[in-house]
């Protein structure tokens, strides 16, 4: 009999180095997961973001019947290469003209046509005449394919989510004050900034510039395999000086300053106060220290096992997890979907 009933939700997140499931419960005011990290298969990512099902599915069914899961539903994430988060400034108006007002203001904000993308939205603020309206899309393929990932796994699909906001559930549970915050994730494939005001994500951005590019650069400037790449790469990070690294490093830094910068631009009487690191690259070594400098705010690991307590150990391949367990909070903010907190 599995741990959480057959009501429990998976949250699946398939990323280009790792997947990673996660089931979550609440008892009384205790959180509690149960799920495994899995190395992702070469080449089972494309570059175009769809996930080669056969090979995935299964590793996914097998995990589950291994961890003994009794699963209801899943949700599956979409990474925030593949989705756009805005908030629309509008017009206060009745339901049926807002819906289509959303959609002619959409066409301004997202890069592919309307037809090959699904959108919500909703109404987070409202001040005399006007309304703030968080928009969300995502392209229509990758969502699909993520919705039939569940499928073929077993598994019934209960949603997609866009990654931006399932760490955001999780900094909720984790960090539940209504501060002004930002968050950074370095995955596998890109680097994602989220910030945030009282809970809502005003801006996210992609940055495609992740841990596997950073390995593939340091195998190639220094003419080693990718092990031995990866390795250093975990154990000196940005300690590892060389031109071309420093010009790496720089791009980064960057790019991930310039979206703050236009955050602070757009709500000039905001003031961002913590910035918390998570995914696979939170612990390379000198990248907190750098960006506290670069922000001029306090920058730190989130580590949602802090609070979100392992039922039994996470397990295949524990030894990733305690290394770093940030690179659960997206697979966590899925599951966490379902749970009232």
């Amino acid at each position: 009999m599995g741990l959480f009933g057959s009501n429990r939700v998976l949250g699946i997140d398939i990323g280009t180095s790792y997947i990673k499931i996660v089931q979550v419960k609440k008892e009384k005011k205790l959180y509690k997961a149960n799920g495994t990290i899995i190395p992702t298969p070469q080449e089972s990512v494309t570059k175009d973001g769809m996930i080669e099902l056969g090979v995935i599915c299964s590793l996914i069914a097998e995990s589950i019947k291994a961890i003994g899961l009794k699963v209801g539903g899943g949700i599956s994430l979409v990474s925030s290469d593949y989705c756009i988060v805005r908030i629309l400034e509008m017009p206060s108006m009745d339901t049926q003209d807002m819906q289509e007002a959303v959609y002619w203001e959409a066409e301004k904000h997202i890069p592919i046509p309307l037809n090959e993308a699904m959108m919500d939205w909703g109404i987070i603020s409202e001040k005399e005449d006007r309304v703030e309206v968080l928009l969300v899309a995502v392209n229509k393929d990758i969502a699909q394919n993520r919705a039939l990932l569940l499928n073929e796994s077993g598994v019934k699909p209960l949603a997609v989510e866009v990654e931006g906001l399932a760490l955001l559930r999780t900094l909720q549970v984790i960090h539940p004050i209504d501060d002004n915050i930002a968050l950074i994730d370095m995955g596998g494939g890109s680097t994602n900034v989220v910030i945030t005001r009282n809970d809502i994500p005003y801006l996210t951005r992609s940055i495609p510039l992740g841990g596997r590019y950073f390995t593939r650069t340091i195998q190639e400037i220094l003419t080693m395999t990718w092990e031995e790449a990866e390795e250093m790469k975990i154990e000196q990070g940005m300690d590892i000086h060389h031109p071309d690294m420093d010009v790496m490093w720089e791009d980064l830094l960057r790019k991930i300053n310039r979206s703050f910068e236009y955050f602070r631009l757009q709500y000039r009487d905001q003031k961002i106060q913590n910035c918390f690191l998570t995914g696979g690259g939170a612990l390379l070594k000198g990248f907190a220290e750098a960006l506290q400098d670069l922000l001029g705010i306090p920058v730190s690991i989130l580590n949602p096992l802090d609070v979100i307590l392992p039922e039994k150990a996470l397990v295949s391949h524990q030894d990733i997890l305690d290394k770093s367990p940030s690179m659960m909070a997206a697979a966590l903010g899925c599951a966490l979907r379902q749970v009232k907190y």
